[in-house]
């Protein structure tokens, strides 16, 4: 039985956007991952969310000590203020 190109192009698409979903709390985000599972094929896509980390949570509690740390930077002036912050 042979399927229909069109069939095989949306169950390809509808797997692919499976991969998405799986994917959307991971660190590539569901765009990253339906992406790769469109250009990789939907069972790369599925081990690469298999093997990603989740994406960290950062917590009210230190954003407001971001927010202290970069009011403090910005009143002292000088080269502590042109400082950029380090990557998560």
């Amino acid at each position: 039985m042979v399927i229909p190109v069109a069939e095989a192009a949306v169950a390809y698409i509808v797997m692919a956007l499976l991969m998405a979903l799986l994917g959307r709390r991971r660190k590539l985000g569901s765009w990253g991952y339906f992406f790769a599972s469109i250009l990789l094929t939907p069972v790369i896509g599925f081990l690469l969310v298999l093997a990603s980390d989740p994406r960290r949570r950062v917590s009210r509690r230190d954003l407001k000590r971001l927010a202290a740390l970069e009011q403090e930077r910005s009143s002292r002036g000088g080269a502590l203020a042109r400082m950029r912050p380090v990557g998560r």
